[in-house]
């Protein structure tokens, strides 16, 4: 909005100040002598960090308007002044707030202690871009692990020996334990911090601690695929494996044939909070034919339905208990179930996209299409292309939806011409009238019943006399101000008309009367519902301070960007 207001605000330091903390980018819309105020620029830096090319070269040199700039910006820097880049109490500032800087000072500073040990405490990564002689450096490696477990790469291999960096490090990022030493990687207390953290760390285990108990419960119950990597004799521990088809249901995969042979486990998989549906084809054959086994399995998820053997599949309990968790199971069921209209719209019940894999002949029942529609308008997607285009099918799907469905056609003629049932769609979904023949968008009864529906667009597809209708452009401006610019001349100066399509949208006052442009209360009215309004007003409007503070508070609460923002920088 500042960029609207006269030379005098622009001069008023309240104003700049409340403009530049909405949006920084309006530093540039202030005088020369208010962008050489610190506390402004600081104010527009911290907002937005471009806001800085607009700031005299003075400050740009200035450390705490730099430090706002770099915060969030750190590849800004190369722009600083060398100055600034040289300045070893600047640059521990910066290290301190943003690690990252760290990838761009001198050799020098990389070299600085003080300085490396704050980039990394704040961005363990930074590591990386210490001096080799610091990255040598004990506190900083542990400093940089702590936060940053994968550091532990860019620290020398002699550091991966050391027992209390390694333990820093996999506390943080478990699998860090893989550039541990050997010795390490068999230390029984870093080992179960590792896998306690990211339970596939036990695949950089030893052998020996592959086989300890207590940590491959740990892992497993952090990570129940980390069974995969325990020691053979553990894959048949009923408790480890418990623990891990427990954990994720996939596991079940890595226990011995025995344990994938009992109920109890093989029951814990399929009722894991994150199931997947892929347990049950691990079970062995014996189990696969359990007809509990299989009914526990397709309760929780339906897609386990696949792995069912083939007489199972055809268990009408099973196959709704399937489709009923997941409709997409209808594509297992066998042929003569997936042409069953009431097993079929059961499936649709949780999934209406099931009726994709129903047989085409279903597909191609007006009857059961219809009641598909009824239940879930995009089941019209999947009828056949005759059925698309039914007049009852059209309606009952329209009921359900409040678009269009946008896989449809449009209409065939004979519909588009039928008065009755464009005013009933339209009714149901406003957005039917784009399907309307010419002469219905001219019927008063069918435009009204579309705005009515909620269309906002609805005056595009109207004619010029409708365009001039008071109740119809009423009701459109109510939803739609910006449609106010379709109206006919006289409803853009009608008071009550333009107050309500500003109320909707303060853009609206742009294609108003200039006569009410020039009204102060509508003026006000628009400014503090949309601040950028403040460009569309008389100049005198615009050194109105009410009107200007009105429009920065509206831009503020609404978080609204500035029209400047949009335009490209080489036309700034």
């Amino acid at each position: 909005a500042l960029i609207d207001a006269p030379k005098e605000l622009k001069a008023d330091r309240e104003i700049v100040l409340a403009a530049v903390t909405q949006n920084g980018m309006a530093l540039h819309c202030a005088t020369e002598e208010l962008r050489a105020d610190k506390e402004i620029v600081l104010a527009a830096v911290t907002q937005n960090r471009r806001a800085l090319r607009y700031a005299p070269r003075e400050l740009k040199r200035d450390r705490d308007i730099a430090l706002a700039h770099l915060k969030h910006d750190i590849y800004a820097f190369r722009h600083i002044p060398e100055e600034l880049k040289a300045d070893r109490a600047f640059i521990l500032a910066l290290a301190t707030q943003n690690g990252r800087v760290l990838g761009f000072v001198a050799e020098e500073l990389k070299a600085d202690r003080e300085i490396v040990l704050a980039a990394v405490t704040q961005y363990g990564y930074a590591l990386q871009y210490a001096h080799k002689e610091l990255r040598a450096d004990r506190e900083i490696v542990r400093a940089a692990v702590t936060r940053y477990g994968r550091g532990l790469q860019f620290a020398p291999k002699e550091l991966w020996a050391d027992r209390e960096i390694v333990r820093a490090a996999v506390t943080q990022y478990g699998c860090a334990l893989y550039y541990a030493t050997a010795e390490l990687k068999a230390d029984r207390e870093i080992v179960l911090a590792a896998v306690t953290q990211s339970g596939c760390a036990l695949y950089y285990a030893t052998a020996e601690l592959k086989a300890d108990r207590e940590i491959v419960l740990a892992a497993v119950t952090q990570s129940g695929l980390a069974l995969h990597h325990a020691a053979e004799d553990l894959k048949a521990d009923r408790e480890l494996v418990l623990a891990a088809v427990s954990q994720n249901d996939s596991a079940l995969q890595y226990a011995t044939e025995e344990l994938r042979a009992d109920r109890e486990i093989v029951l814990a998989a399929f009722t894991t909070q994150d199931n997947r549906g892929q347990a049950l084809q691990y079970v062995p054959e014996e189990l696969k034919v359990d007809r509990e086994i299989v009914l526990t399995a397709v309760k929780s998820n339906g897609m386990a339905l696949q792995y069912a053997p083939e007489e199972l599949k055809t268990d009408r309990e099973i196959l709704l208990a399937a489709v009923t968790n997941n409709g997409y199971a209808l594509q297992y069921a066998p042929k003569e179930l997936r042409a069953d209209r009431k097993f079929v719209l059961t499936a649709m019940t949780q999934n209406s996209s099931a009726i994709e894999y129903a047989p085409k002949e279903l597909r191609a029942d007006r009857k059961f299409v219809l009641t598909a529609v009824t239940q879930n308008s995009s089941a019209i997607e999947y009828a056949s292309e005759n059925l698309k285009a039914d007049q009852d099918i059209l309606l009952a799907a329209l009921a359900q939806g409040k678009m269009w469905p946008l896989s449809l056609s449009p209409l065939p003629a004979k519909l588009r011409t039928d008065r009755d049932f464009i005013l009933e769609a339209v009714t149901r979904c406003g957005s039917s009238i784009y399907f309307a023949a010419e002469e219905l968008r001219a019927d008063r009864d069918i435009i009204l019943a579309a705005v009515q529906q909620n269309n906002r667009f609805a005056l595009h597809y109207t004619t010029e006399e409708l365009m001039a209708d008071r109740e119809i452009v009423l009701a459109i401006v109510t939803q739609n101000g910006t449609a106010l610019q379709y109206t006919a001349k006289d409803l853009r100066a009608d008071r009550e008309i333009v107050l309500a399509a500003v109320k909707n949208n303060g853009r609206a006052l742009v294609h108003a009367a200039m006569m009410l442009k020039l009204d102060r209360d509508f003026v006000l009215a628009a400014v503090s519902q949309n601040g950028s309004l403040l460009k569309y007003t008389a100049k005198h409007m615009r050194a109105d301070r009410d009107i200007v503070l009105a429009a920065l508070s509206s831009a503020q609460k609404s978080e609204e960007i500035p029209l400047y923002e949009w335009i490209p920088m080489n036309l700034w």
